[in-house]
C-alpha cells in the first residue's frame, strides 16, 4: 500500500519544508560559512593542503604592495625631474649606485629600473595568484568528488521511507549542490587574499598621507550599509529560486519517466504547459535574483568614483594653490590604490552575494547529513550465518503513518524448507510483512525473530545476502542483460550463468539478441517485455542461491504458458530452501506448505490449501473466482 500521493502525507512534509525555508531566510553570511565549515568537514581535508596556496596568496599580496609601493618614488620622480632622492633609500641606493655605474646619464637609469620593479612584482603576484588558485582548483574539484560520494552513501543508508515520500529528481538536484558548496573554497581563498591585500594597501595609502587615507576610508561604510538591504533580499529569493529549481528538476523526472501515461493518454500539450508554468517560475526568480545582484556593483562603482573624484578635486587645489607639491606624488599614489582597492573592497560584498545565494543550497546539503526524517534501519551486531530453524512473527503491527496501521496483531511462523504463501486483496499488507522482513522497514522489537532472535540484532547485510527477492517491480537497470541478471551476485561461473538462464527459460530468447548477453535492455529494461524482464529477475534470484527466496507477485507480467515454464524452474529452485510468496494468481500456490490469508491487515484464516478449500472462508471465495491451470 503507497502513501507517496496521499495529501494528507504530502503536506506534512511539505509543511516541514516551509518550517525550513523560514529558517533560512533569517540565516546571516556567517551561520551559512559555518554550516558550509560542518560539511566540508567531513571531508579528507589535510591543512597542508590549503597553507601552500595560502602562503603564495599572502606573497601574491606582498608582491602586489611592493608594485604599488614603488609607484610613489617613481610619480615623485617624474613630478620633479629628478631621482637622486632614490639613493637614499637603504638597499635601493646601494643597487641604483650599481645601475648608474652601466648607464652615466641621469633620470632614465633609475626610471627604467623603478619601471622594471613595478612591472616585475605585478607580473610575479599573478603567477603567484594563478597558481595559488590552481592549487585550489584541484583541491576544489577533489572535495566536489568527495562530497557527492558522501552524499550517496548517505542516501543509500537511508530507510526506503525516505525514498517512498523523496522524488528521483529532488534528490538529483540536491547532489547537484555539492559544487556550489566545494566552490565556497575558491571564494575563502578569494577573501584570504583581499584582506592579504587590504591590508597592504591600507599600510601604503597611511604611510602616503594618513588624513587623507582615513577621509578615503569613511566610504567603505556607508558602501557595505548601502549594499546589504539588496543582499537580503537576495537571499530570500534565492530561497524561492532553490525551490523552483526542485521543482523543475522533479517535474522533469516525471514526465520522462511517464512518457508512455503521456502518449497513451495525450496529454502532451496540458504536460509542456504545466512544464512551461514551471519553468516561467524559475526563470522569473533567476531574472530577480539577477537583477538585484547587478544593483550592487553599479552602487559600489558610484560612491567609489565620488570619493576619487572628492580625492582629485582636492589635489587638483593643491596644485593650482602651489601647495602640497611634495605631498602631490603621494595623493596621486593613494588615487590608484583608492582605485584598486575599491575593487577588493567590492569582492566582500560579492561573497556575501553569493553567500545569500548559496545558502539555501548549503542548507539542502546539510539536510542529507541529518538523521531527522531519514528513517535509518540500525543494523544490528550480529552475523546472520543462516537460517536453522524458522522464522517467527508474534503480534506484529506496522503503521507508514502514525494513526492508520497497516499490520494488525499479525502472528505466524515460516518453518525452514518450508513454502509459506501470503495471499489477500490489495493493499491488506503483504508486501508489507516482505519488506519488514527483508529491513526495508523497522519493525517493532520482538515481532520478527530469526530462531528465537530479534531480527534487529542481525547486521542488515549479512542478513540480505541469504536472501533471494523477485519483488512486483521489475527491478532493471540500464544496462546489458548480463548485467542485470548477475546484479547482487558476489560470484559465478559461466557455467553457473547459463543454467540460471535456462531454468528462468530465457537462454533462447538471449542467444538471439543481436549481441546475446551484451545486448542493452535500455531505461529500466524499455527494450524488453514485461514477461521477458520477470525472467531476468528470476534468474537473478537463482543465480543468487540463497537460502531465503522471497517471490512476490514473480510471475505477475507472464503469459499462462510462460508461466507455467517458470513454476517449474521455481519448483526446483525452491527444495530445501525458506520460500515466502506472495499472490494474486493461486495457481503460482498449489505447492505450498501453509497459506496465511489477511484481511484488513489482520490474519483472517491460515492452514494448508486444501484445508482452506474445505473450510470454505476467504480463500475458498478467492479460489473459487479464479482457476488453476
Amino acid at each position: 500500500m503507497k502513501y507517496t500521493g496521499n495529501k494528507a502525507f504530502r503536506s506534512i512534509f511539505e509543511l516541514r519544508k516551509e518550517i525550513a525555508v523560514k529558517k533560512v531566510d533569517k540565516k546571516t553570511s556567517f551561520q551559512t560559512l559555518l554550516e558550509a565549515k560542518n560539511i566540508l568537514g567531513r571531508l579528507t581535508i589535510k591543512p597542508l593542503f590549503f597553507i601552500i596556496p595560502l602562503a603564495l596568496s599572502f606573497l601574491s599580496a606582498m608582491c602586489e604592495g611592493l608594485s604599488l609601493a614603488f609607484l610613489a618614488p617613481l610619480a615623485k620622480g617624474l613630478i620633479n625631474r629628478n631621482f637622486d632622492f632614490v639613493r637614499s633609500i637603504p638597499l635601493l641606493g646601494i643597487v641604483m649606485e650599481k645601475v648608474s655605474a652601466f648607464y652615466e646619464k641621469p633620470f632614465f637609469p633609475e626610471f627604467m629600473f623603478i619601471t622594471g620593479l613595478i612591472i616585475f612584482f605585478a607580473v610575479l603576484k599573478e603567477v603567484l595568484k594563478y597558481i595559488s588558485s590552481l592549487m585550489i582548483g584541484y583541491r576544489q574539484q577533489r572535495l566536489t568528488m568527495e562530497l557527492r560520494q558522501k552524499m550517496m552513501e548517505r542516501y543509500l543508508g537511508f530507510g526506503k521511507l525516505y525514498f517512498d515520500r523523496t522524488t528521483p529528481g529532488y534528490i538529483r538536484t540536491v547532489l547537484g549542490f555539492a559544487i556550489p558548496v566545494t566552490d565556497l573554497l575558491s571564494m575563502m581563498n578569494s577573501i584570504v587574499n583581499s584582506i592579504f591585500t587590504l591590508g597592504i594597501y591600507f599600510v601604503i595609502m597611511f604611510k602616503a598621507s594618513w588624513k587623507v587615507s582615513l577621509f578615503c576610508i569613511l566610504i567603505f561604510p556607508a558602501m557595505n550599509y548601502s549594499v546589504s538591504w539588496i543582499i537580503n533580499k537576495v537571499r530570500k529569493t534565492s530561497m524561492d529560486l532553490v525551490k523552483a529549481l526542485e521543482t523543475a528538476s522533479v517535474k522533469t523526472y516525471n514526465m520522462l519517466s511517464s512518457i508512455s501515461l503521456i502518449k497513451a493518454y495525450s496529454r502532451e500539450k496540458e504536460e509542456i504547459d504545466e512544464f512551461t508554468k514551471v519553468n516561467e517560475k524559475r526563470r522569473e526568480l533567476q531574472l530577480s535574483v539577477m537583477k538585484k545582484s547587478l544593483l550592487i556593483p553599479g552602487i559600489q562603482s558610484s560612491m567609489m568614483l565620488v570619493a576619487s573624484m572628492l580625492l582629485l578635486f582636492f589635489m587638483a587645489y593643491l596644485v593650482v594653490a602651489g601647495k602640497g607639491k611634495e605631498e602631490l606624488s603621494g595623493f596621486l599614489v593613494i588615487f590608484f590604490v583608492l582605485r584598486r582597492l575599491g575593487n577588493h573592497f567590492q569582492f566582500f560584498n560579492s561573497a556575501k552575494l553569493a553567500l545569500a545565494q548559496v545558502g539555501p543550497k548549503i542548507t539542502r546539503v546539510k539536510d542529507v547529513f541529518d538523521d531527522k526524517d531519514k528513517f535509518r534501519v540500525k543494523s544490528g551486531t550480529r552475523n546472520f550465518s543462516g537460517l536453522k530453524s524458522n522464522i517467527e512473527i508474534q503480534g506484529l503491527n506496522f503503521a507508514y503513518l502514525k494513526g492508520r496501521p497497516i499490520l494488525k496483531d499479525i502472528s505466524f511462523t515460516i518453518e525452514k524448507g518450508k513454502m509459506i504463501a501470503i495471499v489477500g486483496e490489495t493493499g491488506v499488507g503483504k508486501t508489507t510483512i516482505v519488506q519488514l522482513i527483508m529491513r526495508f522497514y523497522d519493525c517493532p522489537p520482538d515481532s520478527i525473530k530469526i530462531d528465537g532472535t530479534d531480527i534487529r540484532e542481525f547486521n542488515i547485510q549479512s542478513f540480505r545476502k541469504k536472501i533471494s527477492f523477485v519483488g512486483q517491480d521489475n527491478m532493471i537497470i540500464n544496462d546489458t542483460i548480463k548485467k542485470n541478471i548477475l546484479f547482487g551476485v558476489d560470484h559465478a561461473s559461466e557455467k553457473d550463468l547459463i543454467k540460471a538462464v535456462k531454468n528462468a527459460r530465457l537462454f533462447d530468447f538471449i542467444i538471439d539478441l543481436p549481441y546475446g548477453f551484451d545486448t542493452m535492455v535500455g531505461d529500466r529494461g524499455v527494450m524488453l517485455s514485461g514477461g521477458e524482464k520477470q525472467r531476468v529477475s528470476i534468474a537473478r534470484a537463482l543465480l543468487r542461491k540463497a537460502e531465503i527466496i522471497i517471490l512476490d507477485e514473480a510471475t505477475s507480467a507472464l503469459d499462462s504458458v510462460t508461466e507455467r515454464m517458470i513454476r517449474e524452474a521455481i519448483d526446483e529452485v525452491v527444495k530445501d530452501r525458506t520460500t515466502i510468496a506472495i499472490a494474486h494468481r493461486l495457481s503460482t500456490i498449489k505447492n505450498a506448505d501453509k497459506v496465511i490469508v489477511l484481511d484488513e491487515g489482520k490474519v483472517a484464516e491460515h492452514g494448508t490449501l486444501d484445508e482452506l478449500v474445505e473450510r470454505e472462508g476467504l480463500f475458498y471465495k478467492f479460489w473459487k473466482e479464479q482457476k488453476f491451470d
